[in-house]
């Protein structure tokens, strides 16, 4: 939580959250733009790269494989990130 004296004075250390909004809206355009242009050339790369000796049923359950890789991985660093946040030192400790 953003600490209320920090909030709107300007010559403080603390990004307003006007600047940080915008930026991760963008962040997460960007992903999603980039997740919604490979998912459906997905199969097709796969069926390239598996080769000639492939049966119908490998395509699919390589993209979902590719596809629950790539999703559970963006879900590790926050549940780290806010497992982190109550208890600083914690954490800290825990990295070094």
């Amino acid at each position: 939580m953003i600490d209320p004296s920090l909030r709107d004075n300007p010559g403080s250390a603390a990004t307003p959250i006007t600047v940080i909004l915008p930026v991760l809206m963008l962040a997460v355009f960007t992903i999603s733009l980039g997740f919604g242009i490979l998912l459906p050339q997905l199969p097709a790369l796969i069926e390239r790269l598996q080769g000639v000796g492939n049966t119908p049923a490998q395509v699919p359950r390589a993209t979902g494989v590719l596809t629950a890789i790539y999703m559970l991985a963006g879900g590790v660093r926050p549940m780290q990130t806010s497992l982190c946040l109550p208890k600083p030192a914690r954490c800290q400790a825990a990295q070094s």
